[in-house]
């Protein structure tokens, strides 16, 4: 069964009957209709990147269907000085639902359905926090800094969190390790470069550096996680001293053996991401005539 997956929930915020809509004229099924110009968005809206093609898509729907789920919103409090010159400004601040609303103004609706509810400020933040993050289009990037928003704001531990958005607290852990990318890496993850698959592979890595360097492969070469994990692996054994991996191991030693019983001596190679040299002991002048005879007779 699918769990709830809204804390508090969009349904605490919608209810049967709402005192402030009681004796309005528009009022159906607990909600009212006001003007989109009556409206404005939260400024501490933790979501910043509202997809273009996205909301054609949803202002497309909202002409033909209308508006199917009302906003939530919150009375707006007018300045003394402004409601003493009788300032016109917005009546209604965005709770939940900032998409809905941009999306209704691109496909020129004159009216909205709204939820009002008094609520403070810290509820507001929390509650669109919650709201953007059971949205589905959110890239991985914008969800790691909406989780990190809301356990920092609200002094939550991920156990907290993850009872009030509904989600599983390793979702929420594995989800915020993407804030330790380093800037060129959140980029890529933000513009769809990579994927979060990738980027927790790179994460394995031990430095910024090693994860650009690890970068730039992918982007040349395509790779797919799988081909990521792989040379993330081949990198941290490199850094170990070892060879790159299983296979170049057992050609590196058949290549020893064969090289010992060829010169009759200790042989050692030294291989690092492909380059690396040759150690070939001796142990007297004489030895080291027999061995280069050796080799320049097989040239």
């Amino acid at each position: 069964m699918k769990k709830a997956t809204l804390g508090r929930g969009l349904d605490a915020l919608i209810p049967k009957e709402n005192p402030f809509l009681k004796g309005s004229k528009n009022k159906t099924d607990g909600y009212v209709y006001a003007k989109i110009t009556d409206i404005r968005p939260n400024p501490n809206q933790p979501r910043r990147d509202f997809a273009d093609e996205s909301l054609v898509e949803l202002a497309l729907s909202i002409k033909e269907k209308g508006v199917l789920q009302p906003l939530v919103v919150k009375p707006v409090v007018e300045p003394d000085e402004e409601r003493a010159m009788g300032g016109g400004g917005a009546r209604y601040e965005i709770i939940a639902g900032e998409r809905r609303w941009r999306a209704a103004q691109r496909a020129g609706v004159a009216k909205v359905p709204i939820v009002v509810k008094e609520i403070l400020d810290g509820e507001v933040l929390e509650l669109a926090l919650i709201e953007n993050l059971q949205r589905e289009d959110l890239n991985p990037m914008e969800e790691a800094m909406a989780y990190q928003q809301l356990i920092e704001g609200f002094g939550l531990t991920h156990d907290e969190a993850s009872r009030r958005i509904g989600k599983h607290r390793s979702t929420i852990t594995n989800q915020l390790r993407l804030l330790k990318l380093p800037d060129e890496a959140r980029r890529a993850l933000i513009n769809e470069e990579i994927t979060a698959g990738h980027a927790r592979a790179m994460l394995s890595l031990d430095s910024h550096e090693k994860i650009n360097e690890a970068l730039e492969i992918i982007r040349k070469r395509g790779l797919s996680v799988r081909e990521t994990e792989s040379l993330v692996r081949k990198m941290s054994r490199i850094k170990r001293g070892q060879t790159n991996d299983p296979q170049e191991d057992r050609l590196i030693k058949r290549i020893v053996d064969d090289l010992k019983k060829s010169l009759s001596t200790q042989v050692k190679i030294l291989n690092k991401n492909g380059k690396g040299r040759i150690e070939i002991e001796f142990y007297s002048e004489d030895e080291l005539e027999r061995l280069c005879g050796v080799l320049l007779g097989n040239l």
